[in-house]
C-alpha cells in the first residue's frame, strides 16, 4: 500500500460513513470521561465547553460521532484516545451546517503522554476573537505531543481583525513535538500557517501528508514553521495552497537560525501548484538555513521567486540541493529570487533550475515529467519504457544517501546517483485496469423536478497480477465544479482475468441542481489524486425545480440494495461491435429471438445521433450491419437497437 494508498482509506471512510444511530446522547458542560460508544451516538454538545480534566481518560470508538451546536471548546488536559479505524472513522464536527453551529475545535493543553488521534474526521472548527484566544482552528496542541495520524482535517480557520491567527488545521505551540502523517489537510484558512503551524519550541515530523487549497491571509499556505521552531517535512504533497502577506504559498520557514539556531529539514517533498502574493509561491525561506533537498518545487506562482524565495544574511544561507525547479512563473521571471536587502545567499548545488543557476552540478534542462501510477512528476527514463531520458536521472549529489523511493513510472527503486527532484513511494497502482459505463437509453434528460438514470458499471483487470485499487464517481456540474464522489470504494481488489460488474447501477439528480450539461465520471486508482483509467457519460439537466420530485444524489446498485424507484427494465437483446477501437469501420452484430421491427443509430458522446444505419422488419437471428464512420471525428460513440419492444446499447471508440 502506497503512502497516498493510507491517505486514501482514510478519506474513503471520513466522507463515506453514515452511522445508524441507536440513541442520542447531549453532553452536558464541564468534565467529561469514561468510553463514548457507537450504541449511544451522536454525541450532542450544545451548551458549553467540555474538559477531559487532568488524570481522567475519554475514550471514543470508531463509528462515533460528536455534534456541536455552537463555539464550544472540547479541552483534553487529561487524555483522549480517539483512534478510528480505516473501516470506521470518528467524526467531530458541528451539527448544522450554519455559521452559529461551527465549534471551537479540539484543544490539547498540556495533555498526558497517551492521548492521540487516527482515523479522525475534524472539520467546520473557528477560533476567533483576541489574541491568543483566536490561535488554532480544528486541532491545538500546545506543550504536548499527541500524534495525530489518517485524519481529515478540513474547512476550519484562525482569523481576527489583527492577523493573530494560526494554524487554521493543526497548530502546535510551545515544546510540542507531534508526528504528523497520513493526513488530509485541506481548505483551511489563517492568518499564518493555513494548514499546519509549529510555533516557538515545537520540532514536529510532518510526513506523507497532502496538504491542499488552504489559504493564508498573512505567510504559510500551506505549512509555516515560526522562528525557534524547527521540523522535519518530508514525503507531503503540498499543492494548491494561497498565501498573502509576506508569502510562502506552500511552505514558510521563518525558524530564525541567527537568533534561536533553529532550522528544518524539507526534503522528498511535491511542492506544486501553491501561490503567493509577494514572495515564495512554492518556498519561502526568512533568515534560516534549512536543509532543502529533493524536493520537485513546480507550476507555483508569486511575485518574487515563483519557486523559492530567500531572505537571509549573507553567511547563514540554506542549502537547497537535489531539486528540480521548473515551470514557477513570477513577474522578475525568476525561479528562485535571492532578496539583496540583507545581502541574501543560498548554497544551491546539483539542481535542475529553469533558466539555469551557478553552481556545482546545477543543470537547465526540462525535466521531462511523465504521469505514472501515483502522480504525474515521474521523470521520463527508457529502462521504464518511455523514449527519453530526462537529465535528472543519476544526477544529483553523489555523496547523497539514497532515498527509498522511486523516480520511474514503473516504480523500481532509484539506483546508481540519486536522482533529483521527488521520489514516488515504491510499488503504485497497476496500469491493468479498465473501467466502462455504459448507459440504457441515451441521450440522457432528467426533468426538472429531478430524476434517475440508469446505467452498468464493470471494472476488468486485464493484467497478470492482483490489482488493489480504489474506485469512485465524481459530477462535473454546468459550471465545470465538481461534486462528488457520489461513490467511493477503497481497496477494491481484483485478481488477474477478474472483473467487477454492477448490471443495474441507478442515479438519483435532485429536482435542486442547477440546469445544463453534465459530465459523470467513473474513475478507478489510488484516490483522489492518482488516476489509472476512467469512462464518462453525460446527461442533461432540462430546469431546476426546488418544488422537487427527487432530494439528493442517491446512488443505488453497487451492493444491490433495493431500489427506491423502480428500475428502469433490463434490455434482453445482445449487441456488439467488432473491431473496437476501430479505424473508420466496425461491424455491429445483433441477436433477435424473433422478427421485429428494428431500429438502428448511432449518438456521439453527448448523446446527439449521428448516423441512422437503418429502419425495417428483420427476421429472428444472427445480423451484422458495417458503420463507416469515415467522416466523423475520433472520440467515444454509442449504438443504440430498438426492436420489439426491447433496446440494448454498445459503445464503441474511433481511433483515427
Amino acid at each position: 500500500m502506497s503512502n497516498s494508498k493510507f491517505i486514501s482509506a482514510a478519506v474513503l471512510i471520513l466522507l463515506t460513513v453514515e452511522a445508524v444511530f441507536a440513541d442520542t446522547t447531549y453532553v452536558a458542560p464541564g468534565n467529561i470521561s469514561g468510553n463514548w460508544t457507537p450504541a449511544n451516538s451522536p454525541y450532542i454538545v450544545d451548551s458549553g465547553d467540555v474538559t477531559v480534566p487532568p488524570g481522567m481518560t475519554l475514550t471514543i470508538a470508531p463509528g462515533v460521532s460528536v455534534l456541536f451546536t455552537g463555539m464550544y471548546k472540547f479541552t483534553i488536559v487529561g487524555t483522549l484516545i480517539a483512534d478510528g479505524t480505516e473501516s470506521d472513522s470518528i467524526i467531530f464536527t458541528r451539527a448544522y451546517p450554519t455559521e452559529q453551529s461551527k465549534w471551537r475545535g479540539l484543544r490539547f493543553d498540556n495533555s498526558a503522554a497517551n492521548s492521540s488521534l487516527s482515523y479522525c474526521r475534524i472539520d467546520y472548527a473557528k477560533g476567533e476573537g483576541a489574541y491568543p484566544d483566536v490561535r488554532g482552528g480544528a486541532v491545538w496542541i500546545d506543550n504536548c505531543s499527541v500524534p495525530v495520524r489518517h485524519c481529515l482535517i478540513a474547512n476550519s480557520y484562525s482569523h481576527n481583525g489583527n492577523y493573530n491567527g494560526c494554524g487554521g488545521g493543526i497548530c502546535l505551540n510551545e515544546n510540542s513535538n507531534s508526528l504528523i502523517e497520513y493526513n488530509v489537510i485541506k481548505l483551511n484558512q489563517a492568518d499564518s500557517g493555513a494548514g499546519v503551524l509549529a510555533g516557538s519550541g515545537c520540532d514536529p515530523i510532518i510526513r506523507f501528508n497532502v496538504i491542499e487549497d488552504n489559504t493564508a491571509f498573512y505567510a504559510g499556505g500551506g505549512i509555516y514553521i515560526s522562528a525557534n521552531a524547527s521540523s522535519t517535512i518530508s514525503g507531503n504533497v503540498v499543492q494548491g495552497n494561497i498565501s498573502g502577506g509576506f508569502g510562502g504559498g506552500g511552505i514558510n520557514l521563518w525558524s530564525a537560525t541567527w537568533l534561536y539556531g533553529t532550522f528544518s529539514n524539507v526534503y522528498n517533498n511535491l511542492i506544486i501548484n501553491n501561490s503567493a502574493t509577494d514572495a515564495g509561491g512554492g518556498i519561502y525561506s526568512r533568515y534560516e538555513t534549512s536543509n532543502i533537498y529533493n524536493n520537485t518545487i513546480a507550476e507555483n506562482f508569486c511575485a518574487r521567486g515563483g519557486g523559492v524565495y530567500v531572505l537571509t544574511f549573507a553567511n547563514l544561507p540554506p542549502n537547497i540541493y537535489n531539486d528540480i525547479i521548473w515551470d514557477n512563473t513570477a513577474p522578475s521571471g525568476q525561479s528562485i529570487f535571492l532578496d539583496p536587502a540583507a545581502g541574501s545567499t543560498a548554497n544551491i548545488s546539483y539542481c535542475d533550475v529553469q533558466g539555469g543557476w551557478a553552481g556545482v552540478g546545477n543543470i537547465d534542462l526540462n525535466p521531462l515529467f511523465a504521469n505514472g501510477p501515483q502522480g504525474s512528476y515521474y521523470l521520463s527514463q527508457i529502462a521504464a519504457g518511455q523514449m527519453a531520458q530526462s537529465g535528472c536521472v543519476d544526477s544529483g549529489d553523489p555523496i547523497t544517501p539514497m532515498i527509498t523511493g522511486a523516480t520511474r513510472t514503473d516504480c523500481v527503486q532509484d539506483a546508481g546517483v540519486i536522482d533529483m527532484g521527488y521520489h514516488y513511494e515504491l510499488g503504485g497502482v497497476p496500469y491493468s485496469l479498465v473501467v466502462g459505463i455504459t448507459p440504457f437509453i441515451v441521450p440522457i434528460q432528467i426533468p426538472a423536478g429531478g430524476g434517475i438514470f440508469s446505467y452498468e458499471l464493470s471494472i476488468a483487470n486485464t493484467g497478470t497480477t492482483t490489482a488493489v485499487f480504489d474506485g469512485w464517481i465524481n459530477v462535473i456540474l454546468p459550471d465545470g465544479s465538481t461534486f462528488g464522489p457520489v461513490i467511493l470504494r477503497s481497496d477494491l481488489e481484483l485478481t488477474p482475468a477478474a472483473s467487477i460488474f454492477r448490471p443495474d447501477m441507478t442515479q438519483a439528480v435532485p429536482g435542486n441542481a442547477p440546469a445544463g450539461n453534465y459530465s459523470y465520471i467513473a474513475y478507478v486508482g489510488d484516490y483522489p489524486n492518482t488516476v489509472v483509467a476512467s469512462d464518462t457519460i453525460f446527461f442533461e439537466k432540462l430546469g431546476q425545480d426546488d418544488n422537487r420530485n427527487v432530494d439528493s444524489w442517491n446512488l443505488q446498485g453497487w451492493d444491490e440494495e433495493a431500489l427506491t424507484s423502480a428500475p428502469v427494465p433490463r434490455e434482453t437483446l445482445l449487441i456488439s461491435a467488432y473491431p473496437n477501437p476501430f479505424n473508420a469501420e466496425t461491424t455491429i452484430t445483433f441477436d433477435l429471438q424473433t422478427a421485429a421491427e428494428v431500429s438502428l443509430k448511432v449518438y456521439d458522446i453527448a448523446g446527439r445521433e449521428v448516423q441512422d444505419l437503418g429502419f425495417g422488419i428483420w427476421d429472428l437471428g444472427t445480423h451484422s450491419v458495417r458503420w463507416n464512420a469515415a467522416g466523423l471525428p475520433s472520440g467515444i460513440y454509442f449504438y443504440r437497437i430498438e426492436a420489439g419492444g426491447l433496446s440494448a446499447i454498445g459503445k464503441c471508440i474511433l481511433l483515427k
